[in-house]
């Protein structure tokens, strides 16, 4: 699948977001919704911590699954053609890494409120999820199996050099993207009534649709933690702050004295100014560069320095930021930031509510990947993600014995 035309250079600039514009976004949710995600994405490259949080939710779960093939046992069963057809199943869904392809999914579902997904499936060959374009795709209901209806907005290959991604590149490939898009592009090309046409429905067996909150708000996903973006910019404010103040307490500043001539002159000095710019310019240019030099008439040589002993004061605003951030969130601190536990049952009990969130995630892409098995590969199966993390592994295998 090709993803861009690497021969042409492409560049984007980021907004520098503030406080005061993130609560602007925040009070008006359906107008700014793309700033809003775009503020996420923002704290997702500036903020270690929001990053190590959204991954400690979406790398939580093994995401290692159960497939069961359902039984009539009102009769006799062909072993031979049970097992054979089972084979052929498992082969082709194994192909599938829902280690690293449901763990991205879920991390762009929390960093962005939503996640859709296009199933390419090669068969045993292999298959992977393709990420679509959230500021162009709409949830339009649900289908009579409870699965998202996705709307995409055909607009998106007018942009830019997206046209490649149903057209090719100069005529010397062809479309990339699924033969739906590129019929629906086609369809919306050819259009007297372009409006009628732009929005095309995903098939939904091809889909995986995945909220991070409540269902009712399909409309306008939000990221799932927008109500954490100002004490996040807190800390990075902090933070800052910090790294300024250490500086300047190694800052030195020498004062250099000009002397005077006795007596009621003003402005009556031993040497010249251009003398004592030199000299001046001369000491300015020997010193590290954490030492000012400055001229004052009438002073002997003196340093000035700029060291308050409240660093340790300092960083315990930003610990604090941080500690009370994780309480905002809900997060265990002592997992997520290695940070010292209370005890071990606090930290088991809080990786319990940690995971209670993780498993309705992986509930949803459960339910998407099996209607995908029903529709495309064989109704005859039912599939399951275990409820397994890297916190409980070797406590759930003993449960399963």
């Amino acid at each position: 699948m090709i993803l861009q035309d690497v021969a042409r250079n492409r560049t984007q600039s980021f907004t520098q977001y503030t406080k005061s514009l993130i609560k602007q976004y925040l009070t008006n949710p359906y107008s700014y919704r793309n700033q809003i995600v775009g503020v996420s994405r923002f704290l997702w490259r500036m903020s270690t911590l929001y990053k190590k949080v959204i991954l400690y939710y979406a790398t939580m779960p093994l995401y290692n699954y159960n497939l069961v093939q359902k039984m009539e046992f009102a009769k006799s069963p062909n072993t031979n053609k049970i097992i054979k057809d089972y084979e052929n199943v498992l082969k082709h869904i194994n192909k599938f890494n829902f280690k690293t392809e449901f763990a991205v999914a879920m991390a762009i579902a929390i960093r962005d409120g939503v996640y859709y997904g296009f199933v390419y499936d090669n068969g045993e060959d292999g298959m992977f999820l393709h990420m679509l374009p959230m500021e162009y795709c709409k949830i339009r209901g649900k289908n009579e199996a409870g699965q998202w209806i996705v709307a995409f907005d055909l607009t998106y290959f007018s942009i830019g050099q997206n046209v490649i991604f149903v057209e090719g590149i100069n005529g010397d490939t062809s479309g990339c993207w699924h033969q739906c898009f590129q019929d629906a592009w086609r369809e919306y090309n050819n259009s007297s009534n372009k409006q009628e046409t732009r929005w095309f429905m995903i098939p939904s067996e091809y889909t995986i649709t995945l909220l991070s909150s409540l269902d009712d708000e399909f409309e306008n996903p939000l990221p799932f933690l927008s109500s954490s973006f100002i004490d996040l910019l807190d800390i990075i404010d902090y933070s800052q702050l910090l790294a300024d103040k250490t500086e300047l307490d190694n800052y030195k500043l020498l004062l250099l004295g000009i002397p005077l001539i006795d007596g009621d002159v003003v402005d009556d000095f031993k040497v010249s100014e251009e003398i004592a710019s030199v000299y001046k310019d001369a000491v300015q240019s020997i010193v590290p560069d954490l030492v000012g030099v400055g001229l004052l008439p009438g002073l002997n040589l003196e340093t000035v320095s700029f060291s308050q002993n409240t660093t340790a004061d300092t960083t315990d605003i930003v610990n604090n930021s941080i500690r009370n951030l994780y309480k905002t969130i809900g997060v265990s601190e002592p997992v997520v930031s290695s940070a010292d536990a209370n005890s071990a049952a606090g930290i088991k009990h809080s990786l319990n509510n940690d995971s209670a969130y993780a498993y309705l995630l992986v509930e949803r892409l459960e339910n998407n990947f099996q209607y995908y098995i029903d529709k495309n590969i064989s109704d005859n199966y039912l599939f399951s993600i275990l409820r397994q993390t890297w916190y409980n592994e070797e406590t759930f295998i003993e449960a399963t014995r």
